[in-house]
């Protein structure tokens, strides 16, 4: 896994939109003083973003530098610095970059978690830098991977956020969340964007893949 402080993220996860500025071109055939104007960040995929610097780890990585990210708002565009290098044919797109400041608190988070041993202990990492505190049932409990039906979900969790979030892109092969188990019904521990943006598709995926406090 890579850190973030000088990875160029440019059509690997963050894409840009600019203009070419040719006012001043004297050029007689080909012009090659074209010049970079209005860059701007168009959109950042995080899953892709994932997918690239995880793409050898488990997937218990993939699953908490996807926490990781988004607790740190990688997901902001303005979370990004743009540099703009001189080419064969004018000016072009070099590194797009995370900001110093966000690169480094992503690093460091990067680097506690490969410390830790069990997935357990950095699956409680990644919630307690999102939560600030771990539950009781957190600490005691066992985790696994669990395949459930989507419509085993209780209702109840639905009430915890507001009614309608936005779409979630699932990455293949890694858990959406994480859920206990009460009176039958599988309760949102973590991931409560995530799921119920599912259960709000037109076609929601029958069977998700999540990991289960026992």
């Amino acid at each position: 896994m890579f850190h973030l402080t000088s990875y160029n993220l440019h059509h690997a996860g963050v894409d840009i939109i600019y203009n070419d500025d040719n006012s001043d071109c004297d050029c007689e055939d080909i012009c090659r003083c074209s010049r970079i104007v209005n860059e701007q960040v168009e959109s950042v995929d995080l899953n892709e973003i994932v997918q690239n610097l995880c793409e050898k780890d488990p997937v218990i990585i993939k699953y908490c530098v996807d926490r990781i990210l988004r607790i740190f708002k990688a997901y902001n565009p303005e979370n990004y610095d743009i540099s703009i290098e001189g080419g064969y044919y004018g000016q072009e797109i070099g590194k797009v970059t995370l900001t110093n400041e966000a690169a480094k608190l992503i690093d460091c988070a990067f680097d506690n978690l490969l410390a830790l041993n069990t997935d357990k202990e950095k699956l409680l990492f990644v919630l307690g830098l999102e939560y600030a505190f771990i539950t009781s049932l957190l600490r005691r409990g066992k985790f696994e991977v669990k395949e459930i039906s989507l419509k085993e979900i209780s209702e109840k969790s639905n009430k915890l956020v507001i009614k309608k979030v936005e779409k979630y892109d699932l990455i293949p092969d890694i858990p959406i969340g994480i859920v206990t188990q009460r009176n039958n019904e599988y309760i949102i521990i973590d991931g409560h964007h995530r799921i119920i943006s599912l259960q709000q598709m037109k076609n929601p995926p029958k069977i998700i893949k999540v990991y289960y406090v026992k």
